[in-house]
């Protein structure tokens, strides 16, 4: 996202974060309490710390300082924080925009890409499941159209692949991160993402 001064502040992500209840039956409220207040939010804070110093400082979009420093070893410490940031809010995001992946729902236009590029929705989830099931360690699954066509990919850490290529769009993101899932589901990904396409 773009903000038009050097300090950057969480953004509207469609959700109603006052509603501790808004990421069910994906999250708990306190998951989703902790996860938005006590590890997201905290973010922001951090950045514009350790922009303070810094010759990106008067950088106002975050994707663009992320493609920046993506390979400059001595900026690895705030692209991880931006990152962060960055995959945070494609996953809010999506709590809301995922409610709209209904197969009844979509354009003649959508369905036809799901058509060409996976066959069918249910073709569709079951990749996106064996994403987050292959997962080792932390990191992020996400349903992208790079140039037209439709993928699924995943990412470790904090990469994201809007970052690493040009015309990539975020469709879909899911947090794999065991800050995500673990307290509601355990070592049970498979009912993580199961609710997730609910």
């Amino acid at each position: 996202y773009v903000q038009g001064r050097n300090l950057f502040t969480p953004p509207p992500v469609g959700i109603d974060i006052t509603n501790y209840h808004c990421a069910e039956p994906v999250m708990s409220k306190e998951t989703f309490q902790r996860h938005y207040f006590d590890i997201y939010l905290p973010l922001y804070k951090q950045l514009n710390h350790l922009l303070e110093g810094s010759p990106r400082r008067s950088e106002s979009c975050l994707l663009t300082l992320m493609r920046k420093i993506l390979d400059s070893p001595g900026e690895s410490d705030i692209y991880n924080v931006a990152a962060n940031i960055h995959n945070h809010i494609r996953f809010f995001e999506n709590l809301q925009d995922r409610l709209e992946v209904d197969f009844d729902k979509m354009s003649d236009a959508s369905k036809q890409k799901i058509f060409d590029n996976f066959t069918s929705l249910d073709r569709l989830q079951y990749e996106f499941e064996c994403h987050v099931e292959a997962m080792y360690g932390s990191g992020w699954i996400w349903l992208i159209d790079k140039g037209g066509n439709l993928e699924v990919v995943s990412t470790h850490d904090n990469y994201s692949p809007e970052a690493t290529a040009e015309g990539v769009t975020t469709i879909l993101c899911l947090d794999v991160w065991e800050h995500a899932f673990w307290k509601d589901y355990g070592i049970d990904k498979k009912k993580y993402v199961e609710s997730f396409w609910k």
